[in-house]
Parts: C-alpha cells; structure tokens; sequence
C-alpha cells in the first residue's frame, strides 16, 4: 500500500493550492503566509487545515526543525511554495533580484529539508534565474481545464503534470459563467468583449472575446463592454466569476474584507485544477 501524502504549503495565499491537493487526497498538515487577510481566507474554505502567520526567509535550519515537528516520518512529504513574484513579473518595475530573493531561500529550504517531493510556482521570468540543477516546466492553466490563458512555471521533482485539456477543448468564459449569456442577451447583433488592462489613451485595450478563455486574472479589475454602435461599460467580473475563471467555483469569499484585499488574493491564487492533476501524480508515483 502507497504511504500517504502529507504537505506543507508555505507562501500559502488564500489556499489555491492547497485545495488543488486536498481534492487529490492529501493532507496539508500546515500552510504559511505573511499576510493575516490570506490566512482568514484560507481558513474559510479550509477550517480543519492548520494556518500559521509567519514571515518566511528567516534560519534554514530553525525553519527546518521547525516544520519538520509538524511531519510524521512515515508519510511521504511534498513542499509546495508560491514566493511573491511581484518583482519578477514582467508587468513589474521593480528589480527582479530583490523578487528572486524569496524564490532562492525556498530553493535552499528544499536543499537543506530534501522533501520526498516538492514544488514552487511563479512567473515565467524566474525560470531565467534558475541555474541548470533546477527542474521546471511551463504550465498553462487552460491544458487543465481552467476558463483562463494563464502561464506559469513548476519547479520541483517527484511529480509528472499531464494536460487534462487540448487547445481545441479549452473552457470558455461562457462554459464557466454561462449566465452571462442570458444576463447580458449576447448575441451577434449585441457582442461584449472583457478587457483586461488598459494601454496608453488613444490604443486599444487588450480584451478577450467571452467565448474564449480569459485573459490572467490578477488583481485588475475585468471590465465587461457591449459593442454596439459606441462601447458601453456594463460591469466589471465579480470576485466569485473571477475565483471560477482562476479554477475554484466554489471558494467562499468573506464579504467583510475589503474588495481590493479579495482581488488580490484571488489574483495571486495558484489555479487549483493544476495542483490537484499533481497530487494525483504524486500518489501514483510513491
């Protein structure tokens, strides 16, 4: 019989990932982040796993000790990390070196704890940062069945992520949110697109039609437009069509927090259809 999977999420957000692996079958027995409005998130939608705010990059060896008190040897442990990428990301002016800063320290975590398994998500860029030891591969969370074009980049070993979805079966925004037919009559003679960010006055924006998957979804607002005769503004995507459109349908938003706080942690949300298609590769690998 395979042992069981127990996993440490650190950089842990609102829980996109860990609910990718809780739907795999296994068991997060910590998850950690900085920031308390993450945490209260996470703890909504996942009440029996154990949060803990913690300002990650400190010891190794402390850390280390630390997280392994939470362990029991027995079972086989995957670390997953998610470091800030705000500095790396190529929307950002900010210096990729200081955003590499907490990607290395989880790295040298990994080296120092040699975890069963493990994996780290971020941006495309930071694979340029990687030296030649470290696995990776690209992911677009459309080949998963997520309603999104989004890209990134898994490091890590000891699992294989096979595409669920072709290009040809992509979800769609409508597949995903099919009221919106019906909500905003659509059709060929009243067609929206979504526009996903601003340019300069005068250029068009970059938008997406809601037939295709969407654009990224981070912590800028999507703004539906009908194209009539002139552009109107009808609305912008709500944060529980943009938690389905990151892949998790049924997350629970508390409406006590401040909308931009939830845009962000949405935003940030590692897509949970991708960890849960490792999870499960995880389990057939041990």
């Amino acid at each position: 019989m395979n042992r069981g999977v127990e996993v440490i999420d650190l950089f842990c957000g609102g829980g996109g990932a860990s609910h990718g692996f809780l739907r795999a079958g296994l068991n997060i027995v910590l998850a950690v982040d900085s920031w308390e409005v993450a945490l209260d998130i996470h703890r909504l939608n996942h009440p029996n796993v154990k949060c803990e705010l913690i300002e990650l990059g400190g010891s190794i060896p402390i850390f280390a000790r630390y997280l392994r008190s939470k362990l029991n040897p027995l079972m086989h442990f995957h670390l997953h990390g998610s470091p800030p990428c705000q500095n790396i990301s190529t929307a950002s002016m900010g210096d990729p070196k200081d955003g590499m800063i907490l990607v290395n320290w989880f790295l040298d975590l990994v080296a120092y704890m040699k975890p069963d398994s493990w994996s780290l998500e971020n941006v495309l860029p930071t694979a340029k940062h990687f030296d030649s030891s470290t696995p990776f591969v690209q992911v677009n969370a459309a080949d998963y069945g997520v309603p999104q074009k989004r890209k990134r980049i898994f490091a890590g070993e000891g699992w294989v992520l096979t595409p669920t979805h072709t290009s040809t079966g992509w979800v769609s925004v409508l597949d995903a949110l099919p009221h919106l037919k019906k909500e905003l009559n659509i059709t060929s003679k009243s067609p929206i697109r979504i526009v996903s960010r601003r340019k300069k006055k005068g250029e068009e924006p970059q938008s997406y039609d809601p037939s295709d998957s969407a654009h990224t979804i981070t912590q800028v607002n999507h703004i539906i437009e009908r194209l009539d005769s002139n552009i109107e503004k009808v609305r912008s995507l709500s944060l529980g069509e943009c938690a389905t459109l990151q892949g998790w349908p049924e997350m629970l938003i508390d409406n006590t927090i401040s909308k931009k706080h939830l845009q962000t942690v949405i935003g940030n949300m590692v897509c949970p259809p991708i960890t849960y298609q490792m999870g499960l590769s995880i389990k057939d690998l041990i």
